[in-house]
């Protein structure tokens, strides 16, 4: 009977089939161990976690957030083209004034731990939505690389539009050591010290333009060149002058500034140059251009040709570019309208309306692709538009300076004059000699009022930080660790779950090693009960006989 059993148990044992029954009772046999396992996992982790609490409790963080009022903080740089960074806030030499402002040497703080306990970044309210709006997207299992990639970039974009244009500044330091009323002065005291230095020792604010000048006039060129090379002479310098008005205008505060000698602000000299020009200088080039009145005749006629000439080869040439345009325009339309047509929107891409907690599919996030796809096609459709309607106008315009000159062109030939106006050729000569150095004048004096308003301008950024940044408000941000059970409730769920896949394993094939062993040694003594050995007289009398 005892041969049985054990025949039984070898056998049962060396079966390759899986019998449930002994395999839950084997998982069971295990429930001390695992419990005991458990239970110390969980000791050991909530112990990290309450050090961890009360370490990080001794901790507190001081913010101040300020918005960066500059023009070119979206592109990283000051209005100086000079290059900007966030670390500008805190950099050594901003730093080391904090430090020895307010004595933090005396309080046993040097400036290398000073430095360490500061931290500047940029800044939005609307950061955390958007990560976890894209870690949801992300979470997706069924995404290919290319998808993963292209909502990684949107999410990148986003995040940097969203945290252009403000910065937190912070101070992060054990409780005690700092209160909140001197937080908020260093606070505030590298904010402004980081606006002085920018302003004053980089030049941050000074324009990075160049204006045209009074010394671009040159009489004696007046003196030398035709009356009706003069008439486009003088418009250029209008234009000059009225583009000197139009770059300062870009600058916050510049209407408001005068002139410190005539008293004119930009508006007030962008209408007297328009009257200058409407009604003293066509006035008087007009019967000029309109009579052909010239020093020298055909070199009048040589240079407006020689313009024409320029001019048509102007417009053939933004002919041809308005063509090639067009041509891409149309072709790439066609493209574009095909593939959209050949590529339906998936019924399951409509799921992302589904409620928040749904899992994003597949299907969703190609439609999010196809979107943006067909977003950078249309803007790329408008760009060759607006290139097309740009090429056109310049075309346009091309075409009426080319009437222009035939018709200058035909009154220095004198085509179409009168007698009448052949008399007045001297009076209208006369008259130009005697008007045209006042025009001059007046011009160099407008060059000059627009590089006193420049000067001006430089002269009172200095010391003006609002200029550079705003405080968003006068409250200072104090945030101490907070203690978040439910993430650490999930982190000790993966924890025990870790442990149990570990333990119970391991304890389950030490129970079978032992059962093995125990197996063996009972198969070994049945064995030895079975197969007795003779006594050695019995062999012996044996052998004599």
């Amino acid at each position: 009977m005892e041969n049985y059993s054990i025949e039984k148990s070898a056998n049962h044992y060396n079966s390759d089939e899986i019998d449930i029954v002994e395999l839950f009772s084997a998982i069971w046999r295990t429930r001390y161990i695992a419990v005991i396992a458990v239970v110390l996992v969980s000791c050991l982790y909530f112990a990290y976690v309450y050090a961890s609490y009360v370490l990080k409790s001794e901790r507190v963080t001081y913010s101040s957030v300020v918005k960066l009022t500059f023009p070119g903080v979206e592109d990283s740089k000051y209005p100086n083209g000079s290059t900007f960074s966030y670390q500008d806030l805190i950099a050594p030499n901003i730093v080391a004034k904090v430090h020895e402002k307010y004595g933090l040497e005396k309080n046993d703080l040097s400036l290398n731990e000073f430095s360490s306990l500061l931290l500047v970044e940029p800044y939005s309210p609307q950061y955390p939505l958007i990560i976890k709006k894209y870690e949801k997207l992300l979470s997706s299992n069924n995404l290919s690389v290319e998808q993963l990639d292209q909502t990684r970039e949107k999410m990148r974009l986003e995040l940097d539009q969203a945290t252009r244009g403000s910065a937190v500044v912070s101070l992060r330091t054990k409780q005690g050591r700092f209160s909140e009323t001197q937080a908020k002065a260093i606070l505030t005291e590298i904010s402004k010290l980081w606006a002085n230095s920018a302003i004053v020792d980089k030049g941050a604010l000074e324009m990075d333009i160049k204006l045209a000048s009074a010394r671009s006039l040159d009489d004696d060129l007046f003196k030398q060149v035709d009356y009706m090379v003069i008439s486009d002479i003088l418009n250029d310098k209008v234009s000059q002058i009225e583009s000197n008005i139009k770059t300062l205008m870009q600058f916050d505060g510049a209407a408001t500034i005068s002139d410190p000698i005539t008293g004119l602000k930009l508006a007030d000299l962008s209408e007297s140059l328009s009257d200058l020009s409407k009604y003293v200088i066509d006035e008087l080039m007009s019967p000029i251009r309109s009579l052909g009145l010239t020093r020298n005749k055909e070199l009048s006629i040589y240079y407006y040709e020689d313009k024409k000439t320029s001019l048509e080869r102007e417009l053939a040439l933004f002919e041809n570019q308005s063509a090639l345009v067009r041509e891409a325009f149309d072709s790439y339309h066609s493209v574009s309208d095909q593939n959209v047509s050949n590529a339906p929107l998936p019924a399951s891409a409509y799921t992302m309306g589904a409620p928040s907690g749904t899992q994003m599919t597949a299907d969703a996030l190609d439609k999010i692709v196809a979107m943006s796809g067909r977003d950078k096609a249309e803007e790329y459709k408008q760009m060759l538009n607006q290139q097309w309607l740009d090429l056109n106008m310049k075309a346009s315009d091309t075409r009426a300076k080319i009437r222009e000159a035939d018709e200058l062109i035909a009154a220095l030939k004198g085509t179409g004059q009168t007698g009448l106006e052949a008399t007045l050729k001297e009076e209208y000569l006369a008259r130009a000699e005697s008007t045209l150095p006042k025009i001059l004048e007046k011009l160099r004096s407008y060059f000059d009022v627009t590089q006193r308003i420049y000067t001006q301008l430089g002269k009172e950024t200095i010391g003006a930080t609002g200029r550079l940044y705003q405080p968003v408000s006068n409250e200072l941000l104090v945030s101490k660790p907070g203690y978040q059970l439910k993430k650490t409730l999930i982190i000790w769920a993966g924890l025990i779950m870790l442990c149990l896949f570990t333990v119970v394993p391991v304890a389950m094939l030490r129970n079978a090693m032992r059962k093995r062993a125990k197996l063996q040694e009972q198969v070994d003594s049945v064995l030895r009960k079975t197969i007795k050995p003779q006594p050695a007289e019995k062999v012996e009398l044996r052998a004599n006989a």
